[in-house]
C-alpha cells in the first residue's frame, strides 16, 4: 500500500556477453534499463546505436501480429464458452526461445503475406470486370458489334448518351435534325443511349447537332457484340470468384498454423526489445555499460541470478545512491504495491497520474471513492426502475 522503494544499479560486462545479459534480465522481468545517452560523456565511452541484428525483429513482429489479425477473419467461430474458457498457454522464456523455429515461423508468415497480396489481386481485378460489365450491360440490346458500326465506308456511324429528362427534350431535338438518323438503344432516369447515322459528308452539320444536345460519344474496346462480350466477362468474374474461393480455402487450412506464429511473435517482440535496451548502453572496446533501476527488495534476487548466470569476472553490479536531483526530474520509476483488493484500483491512479516518488500512493483513497460512487450511481440506477 505504498510506493516501492527502488535501487538504481548499473551493470558492467564484455561487450560478448551484452546479449547474454540482456536475455537474462529480461528472464528476471525486474530492471527498467536507463538511457545513458542523457547522462554520461566521454571520449572513450561511445553511445551505441548502431546495435545489429541478423533481423529487424520489430518488424517482424508487427508483420506476425498482422499476419496473425488476418488469419483470424477465417477463424471457425467458436461458442461464447469456448471463447470465455480459452487460455493462452503458460511458458518461461527458455521454454519459448526454445520452442520458436525462425526459418519456419518467417516461412509462415511469408507465405500468409502472398496469400492475403494475391486475394487483394483477384478482387481488384474482379472489381474492374464489374465494372466493365457495369458499363456494357446497357448495350446489350445492340445486336452489332459496334467496331464493325464505327468502321463503315458508306455511313458514318457513333454510339453514345445524350441527357434524359421526363420530356426527352435532347432526344426529340436530335431526331427532328435533318441530316441524322437516331436509334435509341436504352434509357434510364439519367440518360438515353443511342446510335447516331449519317451520311459523311454531313459530318459538319452532325457534329453540331451532337454539340448541340450534349452528345457524349462511347469507344466500345471489344471486338464482340455487347451481350457475347458481358458474357465473356462474366466468366472471367465468375473465375475471379472460384479462385478468391481457393485462396480462402488455403487460409482456412492455415489456421492450425496461428499457435507457431504466435509463438514467433512473442519472440521476435522479446528479441526487439533487448535490441531497444542495447541501444541505451555505451560501449567501448573493452567494456559494456548498463543503469537501471530494481525495487530495493529485489537486488538480491537479481545479484543471486547473476551470480548463477555469468562467472565471477564477467559482470560487475554497482549498487548507487538515488539522488534528489533524480527524484525531481522525475526518473526514478514509479511502481505501487497495494494488497489484492485495492491493486485493481491501480490502473485507475495511473491512467490519471502516478505519484511522485517522494508522494503518497492514492489508490487506496481512489479505491474507496470509488466503490462509493458505483453504489450511489448503482442506487439511481435501481430507483429509476422502479419508477419505470
Amino acid at each position: 500500500m505504498a510506493i516501492a522503494k527502488m535501487q538504481k544499479v548499473s551493470l558492467v560486462t564484455a561487450p560478448n556477453n551484452k546479449e547474454k545479459l540482456l536475455y537474462t534480465l529480461q528472464t528476471m522481468q525486474n530492471i527498467e534499463v536507463s538511457d545513458l545517452s542523457l547522462k554520461i560523456t566521454g571520449d572513450d565511452l561511445t553511445f551505441n546505436n548502431n546495435y545489429q541484428n541478423q533481423n529487424d525483429y520489430q518488424v517482424l513482429y508487427e508483420r506476425g501480429r498482422e499476419v496473425l489479425k488476418f488469419l483470424s477473419q477465417y477463424q471457425a467461430k467458436g461458442s461464447l464458452k469456448e471463447k470465455i474458457t480459452a487460455k493462452r498457454p503458460e511458458m518461461t522464456m527458455d521454454q519459448l526461445h526454445e520452442s520458436v523455429d525462425d526459418s519456419a515461423a518467417l516461412a509462415l508468415i511469408e507465405q500468409v503475406e502472398a496469400l492475403r497480396q494475391k486475394r487483394n489481386d483477384i478482387q481488384d481485378q474482379r472489381q474492374h470486370v464489374e465494372d466493365e460489365q457495369t458499363a456494357i450491360a446497357k448495350w446489350r440490346a445492340l445486336t452489332l458489334d459496334p467496331q464493325t458500326l464505327t468502321s463503315l465506308d458508306l455511313f458514318q456511324v457513333r454510339l453514345g448518351t445524350i441527357p434524359n429528362d421526363e420530356n426527352r427534350v435532347h432526344f426529340n431535338q436530335l431526331k427532328a435534325s435533318e441530316h441524322v438518323a437516331v436509334e435509341e438503344i436504352f434509357s434510364d432516369e439519367n440518360e438515353i443511349g443511342v446510335a447516331v447515322v449519317a451520311l459523311p459528308e454531313h459530318k459538319d452539320e452532325v457534329q453540331a447537332a451532337l454539340s448541340e444536345n450534349y452528345f457524349s460519344e462511347v469507344d466500345f474496346a471489344y471486338s464482340q457484340t455487347p451481350e457475347a462480350s458481358f458474357q465473356k466477362l462474366e466468366q472471367e468474374r465468375k473465375q475471379f470468384i472460384d479462385d478468391e474461393k481457393q485462396v480462402v480455402n488455403q487460409l482456412k487450412d492455415l489456421q492450425a498454423s496461428k499457435a507457431t506464429i504466435q509463438l514467433a511473435v512473442e519472440e521476435f517482440f522479446n528479441r526487439s526489445q533487448r535490441a531497444n535496451a542495447a541501444k541505451l548502453s555505451y560501449d567501448n572496446q573493452h567494456l559494456s555499460l548498463f543503469s537501471g533501476w530494481v525495487e530495493e527488495a529485489q537486488v538480491g534476487e537479481l545479484q543471486s541470478v547473476l551470480e548463477n548466470t555469468f562467472d565471477s569476472q564477467e559482470v560487475a553490479v554497482i549498487l548507487e545512491e538515488t539522488t534528489e536531483a533524480e527524484v525531481n526530474a522525475e526518473e526514478v520509476p514509479i511502481k505501487l504495491h497495494n494488497n489484492g483488493i485495492v491493486a485493481p484500483f491501480e490502473m485507475i491512479t495511473e491512467m490519471f497520474s502516478l505519484p511522485n516518488y517522494r508522494e503518497k500512493d492514492p489508490t487506496n483513497w481512489v479505491a474507496i471513492f470509488y466503490m462509493l460512487f458505483f453504489a450511489m450511481m448503482m442506487g439511481d440506477f435501481g430507483y429509476g426502475a422502479l419508477l419505470c
